[in-house]
């Protein structure tokens, strides 16, 4: 107290200024240096972390190479599963194995074989590709992701025209192709879910469906040599029919044969007027079914009759129509079309034989067999034509309609209608016009010519002359 009075109060004052300066500078030159610090430390973390992440997830970074090793482990792991599997079966074969042994214990095992080749085999297990090549040695492809793609229909047809078979694949969407494993040519398309191929013969022939995730499916068509089958009936033939090859059904205790053009189908089939279909030619939304070979010509009967066989569901859309081909050259249809849906057919369209009746000689077609061992069928023999109709001489301008023929009954068809008979001016002589023609199992009877007479001489002439100036009416002489 007494330093601070002999100082005086201006100088105590002057003094604690001092004081609280050197403090306030001792101070700011530490926060100074403290926040250096801090910026250096947080600069080194994050060089440190990068360094960290670089080595923990980077393309050779920890993570990375844990997984990949994982991911070899996996692949060995399943390697030595499938050729275990192998060594097992030579083990209890005792002998050389084929890739049909192989292909066959994979499968028992619930392994999918997607090709198989005499002397390579592909497939997929626990979501790896594998493939088995010619020394059983098994080589494990990429992981795969995703569904499968899917092949939604089958069908097959013969080409009677050069004897070579057509087939047609049709997958989901979700396509990025389809392509021929062992055979095939590429004859037409619509987009790449929807093709048809053309092969040599009989066999089984194999076409790669690859997904747009790279998933495959294998679609297997086998086409055999179905020359003959032989049935209790005509569906009972058809239910026998595997192929588009058959040719013939055969009723053995009734002695029938009937020659057929199969066009055969796995899977659903919506006919929905765009989109063609083998065996069938697409004009105006109508599917005609068979063709050239089936019908007749100036010279032979038709040939075949037409079956559709759908194993699967059939629809028919609305304003879509089915019917069977028929000649350009005016000699009909086919010996019919029958159409055989071992699921649901659904028809929202329409199904006609209008003007395809066959040039044919009829002959019973045993449709199916009942209990009691008797036959439902359609008679070779139809209903009966209408009758010819005359007009008698001295008539003048007088027309008598046709008769008209026999409506068909107990799957008969039916009559064709007479012609009608018609004089102009006048007629001398009696004028009768054609009968109608009897119906057979495989056409209703055909129609009857016309009679007609055009009779001008001496007043008959000058007559027609005075009508033709007067009313115009188009009389010739």
């Amino acid at each position: 107290m007494d330093k601070q009075r002999n100082l005086g109060g201006d100088g105590y004052i002057e003094l604690k200024k001092r004081k609280k300066q050197i403090v306030a500078g001792f101070v700011s030159a530490q926060t100074g240096i403290t926040l250096i610090a801090l910026v250096i430390t947080i600069i080194l973390l994050i060089i440190l972390a990068g360094i960290g992440i670089q080595l923990s997830i980077g393309q050779r970074g920890i993570l990375q190479v844990a997984q990949q090793a994982g991911e070899e482990h996996k692949k060995a792991q399943v390697k030595e599963e499938l050729e275990l599997k192998i060594r097992n079966l030579e083990i209890e074969k005792k002998e050389d194995i084929t890739f049909k042994d192989i292909a066959n214990r994979y499968k028992e095992e619930g392994i999918d074989v997607t090709i198989e080749e005499e002397d390579c085999l592909e497939g997929e297990y626990k979501n790896y590709e594998f493939i088995v090549e010619a020394n059983k040695n098994v080589i494990i492809g990429e992981r795969v992701e995703g569904e499968r793609p899917k092949v939604l229909l089958t069908g097959t047809t013969m080409d009677n025209t050069n004897g070579k078979i057509k087939i047609h694949i049709v997958a989901g969407e979700e396509i990025q192709t389809i392509e021929p494993i062992n055979e095939g040519t590429l004859v037409s398309e619509n987009g790449n879910n929807n093709k048809i191929f053309e092969v040599s013969g009989k066999g089984t022939y194999q076409f790669k469906v690859v997904g747009i995730n790279g998933r495959v499916t294998v679609a297997k068509v086998k086409v055999d040599d179905g020359e003959m089958v032989e049935g209790e009936s005509l569906l009972d033939g058809i239910s026998k029919v595997k192929s588009s090859t058959t040719k013939k059904i055969k009723i053995e205790e009734n002695a029938k044969e009937y020659t057929i053009n199969t066009i055969y189908y796995e899977g659903n089939i919506i006919l929905d007027g765009k989109i063609p279909m083998v065996g069938a030619t697409l004009n105006s939304n109508t599917y005609e079914f068979g063709d050239v070979t089936d019908v007749a010509t100036q010279s032979q009967e038709a040939k075949n009759m037409i079956i559709l066989k759908v194993n699967g569901n059939l629809t028919i859309n609305n304003g879509v129509g089915v019917t069977a081909c028929k000649s350009s050259e005016g000699y009909g249809g086919p010996k019919g079309l029958m159409i055989y849906c071992t699921g649901t057919f659904t028809n929202n369209g329409s199904v006609s034989m209008t003007a395809r009746g066959a040039k044919a000689t009829g002959e019973d077609v045993y449709l199916w067999r009942n209990e009691d061992d008797s036959f439902e069928y359609i008679p070779a023999k139809g209903a009966n034509g209408g009758s010819a109709v005359t007009l008698n001489s001295g008539n003048d301008w007088a027309l008598q309609p046709g008769n008209n023929g026999a409506n068909g009954s107990m799957r008969r068809t039916g009559g064709g209608g007479s012609g009608g008979a018609e004089v102009k001016l006048y007629s001398p002589n009696n004028i009768t016009s054609g009968r109608g023609g009897n119906g057979t199992s495989y056409s209703g009877g055909s129609g009857g010519g016309s009679g007609s007479h055009w009779y001008v001489s001496g007043v008959y002439k000058k007559y027609a002359r005075f009508c033709w100036f007067r009313y115009w009416w188009p009389c010739r002489f």
